[in-house]
């Protein structure tokens, strides 16, 4: 059985490696007229094809007053152009079972049709056309505006949203990430329709542009149709904004805030530095996290009962934090402690697969289930690529952030090829030794009872 296992292990890391080395293989980078990048992949297992619209630069356009100007901006070209109504993209999209839709990071904005392979080249067109030419309407600005207020009230009205919130801004003050993708309630009054449609001159940028296609049409077509469409887009003149992310340093103050939404329990977050995503240690540590997240929860859900879950959450950045993240806390005065608990665990090699009849944890080494973790992982991972939408929505991400549409694949050949000593290296580095702070929120009649 133990062969069987090793063998098993072996194929995996060989499809990992094989994986993202097909995948280079598989994408060819064509260039317009005008110098915009295309990403060109051949579909042959669906009749699905996509384009993704990507333009690079994000919160280096933009100041932490007018956070979230960019996904406002993009929300807008989904509702439609004068030669493209609303009403007119829905019946489409309703007739030929095809989709525009887009997102926001603070890398950059994407917008995304998806359509089958018969009406695809319609769908680039029309694309193209509510990029370029919206029609910024008054009333469609007003529904995402109140969009964005209602989500903001629901964000502020909700405990465990605000852990993560007075966290962002203890951690990102004074930092470039402080401005944000999405619209905060500090800029939400400061994003006015003249402001955007200002806005969307400074993406008309050939130099910021690049598209990825995964398509069942052959490279000539798809070439000469973009190029029809996007190769007017002019290279701006001025210099390209880029910005500098320091790495962090969490300042070592507990916080306690209070919400009554939050009576009689209690949400909390430790943060601490985490790698930059652009950091071999990225990948290590989202195993580590899998395998830390288990022993959390054995021992300070099941073992001791004092929150209803307990996980980490990590950001994928230049410059990010991680968070232990205690989901409705029942013992505000002794949760700490079983946090400490379970990090001594995780620290120590050792992993909880059970319990005795007396109650005791059952160990085993981490070296007999580090791959199964790291399958885990993986798996996550590669999860996304069985629909077309995945497949170019992964390679647009992973050109924003990395500058390369394929380079995010290898993430998971470093966390294939991890070992037991990476992984607790890193969980050391990071969950124990860097300076770290608590936010609660709870009920004002809780307070007194959290203990540090």
């Amino acid at each position: 059985m133990k062969s069987f296992f090793r063998f098993f292990c072996l194929i995996c890391t060989f499809f990992c490696a094989g994986f993202a080395y097909a995948q280079k293989a598989l994408v060819k980078e064509l260039k317009l007229n005008n110098g915009i990048p295309v990403y060109f992949r051949k579909n042959d297992t669906s009749q699905i094809d996509a384009l993704a619209i990507v333009v690079k630069g994000g919160i280096a356009y933009y100041s932490q007053q007018d956070s979230g100007i960019e996904s406002v901006l993009f929300d807008l070209l989904c509702e439609g152009s004068e030669k493209y109504p609303r009403n007119t993209i829905n019946h489409i999209s309703f007739s030929t079972e095809s989709s525009v839709s887009a997102s926001t990071s603070s890398d950059g904005s994407v917008m995304r049709t998806v359509a089958i392979k018969d009406y695809f080249l319609q769908m680039i067109e029309i694309a193209a056309d509510l990029f370029k030419n919206p029609s910024m309407e008054q009333k469609a600005y007003d529904k995402i505006m109140t969009n964005c207020v209602q989500e903001i009230q629901s964000y502020m009205n909700d405990p465990q949203s605000l852990v993560l919130y007075y966290g962002d801004k203890m951690i990102y003050d004074g930092h470039p990430y402080a401005t944000s993708s999405s619209v905060t309630d500090e800029s939400v009054n400061n994003i006015t329709l003249e402001k955007v449609r200002a806005f969307h001159k400074t993406i008309m940028d050939s130099r910021r542009i690049s598209l990825v296609v995964y398509t069942n049409h052959t490279e000539n077509e798809i070439l000469e149709l973009l190029n029809k469409e996007f190769a007017d887009i002019p290279c701006g003149a001025e210099e390209l904004n880029v910005l500098d992310f320091p790495a962090i340093t969490v300042p070592a103050v507990n916080g306690v805030f209070l919400h009554p939404d939050a009576a009689k329990t209690g949400y909390a977050a430790r943060f601490f530095a985490s790698a930059p995503v652009t950091d071999p240690d990225y990948a290590v540590s989202r195993v580590a996290s899998i395998i830390y997240d288990g022993i959390m929860f054995s021992v300070v859900r099941e073992n001791y009962g004092a929150c209803y879950s307990p996980q980490t959450y990590m950001e994928s950045s230049f410059a990010p934090y991680a968070c232990e993240y205690i989901f409705k806390i029942s013992d505000l005065e002794n949760f700490v402690k079983y946090v400490e608990e379970a990090r001594h665990i995780m620290a120590s090699g050792k992993v909880i697969c059970g319990r005795d009849q007396d109650g005791n944890y059952i160990f085993e080494d981490l070296a007999d289930r580090l791959e199964g973790y790291k399958n885990t992982y993986i798996n996550k991972k590669y999860a996304t690529q069985s629909t077309t939408y995945g497949i170019v929505a992964r390679m647009a991400a992973s050109l924003l952030q990395f500058g390369d549409v394929q380079k995010a694949d290898e993430l998971s050949v470093i966390a294939k090829r991890c070992t037991v000593h990476d992984v607790l290296r890193v969980f050391k580095k990071y969950w124990i030794d860097e300076s770290s702070a608590w936010v609660v929120i709870t009920g004002p009649e809780e307070e007194s009872k959290v203990r540090f």
